[in-house]
């Protein structure tokens, strides 16, 4: 007797299909966060010219999962740790979020830089306001030239003293990202105190090839159910 080749029924194996190209539009983004919840992950307080990796260590509070920054410095600073910095590319077009609350403000802290990153000389501020002085306050920037929040050269004193970045010049400073500093000071006399948490950089989810995988998945689908009332 000769042995037929174990070959997959039609129906069965256009279910297979269908099932692998809808599992493949399940694209999730990249994700990668300090959430404060064992200590305060390598965050130091820095003044805004010291050079990457100075200043001193944030104060954790291991009760509420935050750090928390005392005005130090002329100008106070959160500083990211090197694990959040390099080459972050795989993050443009995505959004970095974080909570802020600060105990003293200015009456002009919503035109001063929410925080800035750099690539070496190359810096870039986000005026996205001012956070709360009674509540952590959620901001979330989108890493691309289409927020228009952001300004590269000029000063974080003055939105208007820099340029609105492009794609290039954006990628470039992802590209080698040095520093990235959260604004803590916001009261020009006094000692104000900074809370942080949940700073999280998000990539984007990829939006065509997902949608074009989904429509070939349903087109499957709908294959499979003539086929099965055709035999």
């Amino acid at each position: 007797m000769i042995k037929m080749p174990n070959v997959m029924p039609a129906p069965a194996a256009c279910l297979v299909v269908a099932a692998g190209l809808l599992a493949a539009t399940q694209v999730h983004a990249v994700t990668q966060a300090a959430r404060f919840e064992t200590g305060n992950e390598g965050w130091v307080v820095a003044n805004i010219t010291d050079l990457p990796g100075a200043g001193s260590a944030t104060t954790w509070d291991s009760v509420n999962q935050r750090i928390t920054a005392t005005d130090i410095y002329t100008w106070t600073t959160f500083s990211a740790p090197a694990d959040l910095l390099g080459n972050r590319v795989a993050f443009y077009g995505g959004t970095l979020s974080f909570d802020l609350q600060d105990t003293l403000k200015d009456d002009n802290a919503d035109s001063i830089a929410t925080f800035g990153i750099a690539a070496g000389a190359t810096t870039m501020f986000w005026f996205g306001g001012s956070p709360s002085t009674t509540t952590l306050t959620t901001f979330i920037a989108t890493l691309d030239e289409t927020d228009s929040r952001w300004r590269i050269g000029g000063s974080p004193l003055d939105l208007n003293a820099g340029a609105a970045p492009t794609a290039a010049q954006f990628l470039a400073v992802l590209g080698n990202l040095t520093m990235l500093r959260i604004n803590a000071d916001w009261r020009t006399a006094g000692v104000d105190v900074s809370t942080l948490d949940n700073v999280v950089l998000l990539s984007a989810v990829p939006e065509p090839a997902p949608a074009v995988l989904l429509a070939a998945g349903l087109a499957a689908l709908a294959w499979c159910r003539r086929l099965r009332r055709s035999v």
